[in-house]
């Protein structure tokens, strides 16, 4: 488990070597593997022994390679939330106002 007050040694570490990496991202652009070729498709594992392979999910993207997936509608809200007279946000089962 990575979140919470039990995280064992294997969780902390992985937590803070994806930290590491976004925090290296975010601050000199450089995404902790060589820049992405559409040939190779290098792609950075996070594990006890971090690595970069190519195509992990390989067999899986060319069994969806050519599915005819639809658009999805975009669903947009009908109106903002507003704060109530308690200060308080509507809870998860109210409407929105």
């Amino acid at each position: 488990m990575a979140i919470g007050p039990d995280q064992t040694a294997e969780a902390r570490v992985l937590t803070s070597q994806i930290r590491t990496a976004w925090t290296s991202f975010v601050t000199t652009g450089d995404p902790g593997r060589p820049a992405y070729d559409p040939e190779w498709r290098l792609t950075r594992i996070f594990d006890s022994e971090p690595s970069v392979t190519s195509c992990p999910e390989e067999p899986s993207r060319r069994l969806w390679q050519n599915h005819p997936f639809e658009s999805m509608p975009r669903r947009l809200p009908t109106s903002r939330p507003t704060v109530g007279a308690e200060g308080e946000s509507p809870g998860a089962d109210e409407p929105f106002s």
